[in-house]
């Protein structure tokens, strides 16, 4: 869909003559993932073998925003390193080549970057590891209070990072998000957030339950939160659809689950507002998709992570007989709509990105935007 047979065979062509000697496997891994942008399809995926060994890891968690680099959690002893503070190089590296390295390398639907991005501000430091593998110690030049200097820390195992981020943290942990109903101003706005549309996270009843509640309270302003949701099944998410639409619709136009679904008897029909980012993947971004095409909702956020039109999918699980990476490769395609594959996920006419500022304070920038679009109503 992105690269016609030729270009993908002179990247790999390409890949190969650029071998001299032997790599590892995790220098093997970094150089077959640079053929993602030219497969465009963010279920197709390498990883490690699984005997990937002891791992070391820049023992920071670490967020690309707005093009830069900024500590969102330390992993360390040093009271330097603290959340908010900016990275400009790593290992005489310059963030911008580190993420340039990084973002070729990393999985996306079509042309989305926001995906790609995603994923790294989830997994900084094991993508890092991927791609520049494991130094013993790593030289970072970081904004101080005393201007800019350079902090050598030592590459650390995971349980050691973890340990060093909670005792680093003044805050209670966040929970992860879950399957829930909550209101935003008396009964008249509510939020239903959806982290995922896997088995065990949602389920019919589940759904039925919310509207349920819904109506008898009488809520006529409803925030849908997809963000980070990286899909599930389609049949939870026909279910959802069923009681947002009020007219048959296609969650798939073409392939798997394709067909025609009816609405429920009593769909609620109140002004619907969706937050999403680049997280929302997959079957989520099957949701979105519909939505647009019955001009459904006002969506806010980022440019979802999955396609709008055309997706792949049901990946078969290879390893490579001598490195032993594990590589993921789609075998079935989801036509959404009958129209032309523009490579990008449905764009929010909202747009509203997150600060380090709004991270570290746990703001919430895109539900304070939703919110004052409903109370303006």
């Amino acid at each position: 869909m992105y690269a016609d047979r030729a270009q993908l065979v002179n990247g790999c062509d390409s890949l190969r003559s650029s071998i001299r000697k032997p790599l590892s496997g995790l220098r093997f891994l970094a150089h077959i993932t640079s053929l993602y942008p030219l497969l465009g399809d963010g279920h197709t995926m390498f990883l490690p073998a699984d005997e990937d060994g002891a791992k070391r890891y820049l023992p920071l968690d670490a967020v690309w925003l707005q093009d830069h680099l900024y500590i969102r959690s330390n992993g360390t002893v040093d009271e330097r390193l603290a959340p908010g503070t900016e990275i400009f190089a790593i290992n005489n590296v310059p963030v911008a080549e580190v993420m340039d390295t990084l973002l070729m390398r990393q999985i996306r639907d079509g042309y989305n970057t926001t995906y790609p991005l995603w994923i790294l501000n989830h997994w900084f430091k094991e993508y890092f590891r991927f791609s520049f593998g494991e130094p013993e110690r790593f030289d970072l030049l970081v904004s101080t209070t005393q201007g800019n200097a350079h902090v050598m820390i030592d590459a650390l195992a995971p349980d050691s990072i973890r340990a060093n981020i909670v005792r680093n943290t003044t805050r209670a942990p966040t929970n992860e998000p879950a399957f829930g109903l909550r209101y935003g101003q008396g009964d008249s706005i509510a939020i239903l957030t959806i982290p995922s549309f896997e088995k065990g996270s949602v389920s019919n009843a589940m759904i039925d339950a919310a509207f349920s509640e819904l109506r008898q309270r009488k809520a006529d302003r409803l925030i849908l939160d997809l963000r980070s949701d990286q899909g599930g099944e389609p049949k939870y998410a026909k279910h959802l659809l069923a009681h947002l639409l009020n007219e048959r619709f296609e969650l798939v136009h073409k392939g798997p689950t394709s067909g025609w679904t009816k609405p429920r008897p009593d769909p609620f029909t109140g002004t619907l507002l969706v937050l999403m980012d680049g997280g929302s993947f997959s079957v989520t971004a099957m949701v979105l998709s519909c939505l647009e095409r019955h001009q459904r909702a006002t969506f806010i956020g980022e440019e979802a992570g999955g396609n709008r039109t055309l997706l792949a999918g049901s990946p078969r699980h290879v390893r490579l007989p001598n490195t032993r990476i594990n590589c993921y490769i789609s075998t079935r395609l989801w036509q959404l709509a009958d129209r032309p594959n523009d490579g990008h996920g449905v764009m929010p006419p909202v747009a509203v990105t997150p600060t380090i500022d709004d991270i570290i304070h746990e703001r919430d920038p895109a539900m304070e935007a939703a919110l004052r679009v409903l109370r303006g109503l």
